[in-house]
């Protein structure tokens, strides 16, 4: 799932849009599979790349 983001976000151009967003949903349809520690570790990398994205992308 991290490695799903991450390729999203740091990555854009080199795949097709719409093919990264499908691999991201599809990895987190796997969340019932993980557990609580994992998840955590997910939400906390997952907020990271996000926050790290929209101070790059968003104006000053």
């Amino acid at each position: 799932i991290i490695a799903s983001v991450t390729s999203y976000f740091m990555r854009p151009r080199q795949r097709p849009t719409k093919q990264i967003i499908a691999t991201v949903q599809y990895n987190l349809e796997q969340l019932e599979d993980l557990s609580p520690e994992e998840l955590e570790v997910l939400k906390a990398t997952t907020d990271g790349l996000i926050d790290a994205h929209m101070r790059k992308v968003k104006p000053q």
